[in-house]
């Protein structure tokens, strides 16, 4: 009789831990904006394209799992907060990539307007002959 209580009291102990341990969904959702955002955040300088192409689908998804929640209003502000942040960061990051290919692209743009000059000036002043 004492091995039987003890294991009930091992089920019921276990089942509150894990009762106790699950987040709701919104809870959820909230925290897999978070992760996006820190992941984003922390390793943004060396994504491809693809990344940012992958990152950029599981924010769309996410808000799509969002629109299926029933926020506290809480938990909305908490929503807002982390989407706000998850979209200051991206914007940021696609903010600098833009700048660096702009950059590359004007650096580009130079070099090719210089050949254009270089051979311009050799088609006029060469004589046909």
């Amino acid at each position: 009789m004492k091995k039987k209580s003890i294991s009930i009291l091992g089920i019921f102990i276990f089942a509150m831990f894990l009762f106790s341990s699950c987040e709701t969904k919104e809870e959820h959702v909230i925290n897999k904006f978070k992760n996006l955002a820190e992941r984003v955040d922390k390793n943004s300088d060396t994504f491809s394209d693809e990344d940012w192409e992958e990152v950029l689908a599981e924010y769309e998804a996410l808000h799509d799992e969002a629109s299926d929640c029933d926020f506290t209003y809480e938990q909305l502000r908490e929503f807002g907060r982390v989407d706000g942040l998850l979209t200051g960061v991206i914007t940021r990051e696609g903010s600098k990539k833009l700048g660096r290919d702009l950059g590359r692209y004007i650096n580009e743009g130079k070099q090719v307007m210089k050949g254009f000059l270089e051979g311009f000036s050799e088609g006029i002043s060469s004589e046909k002959e």
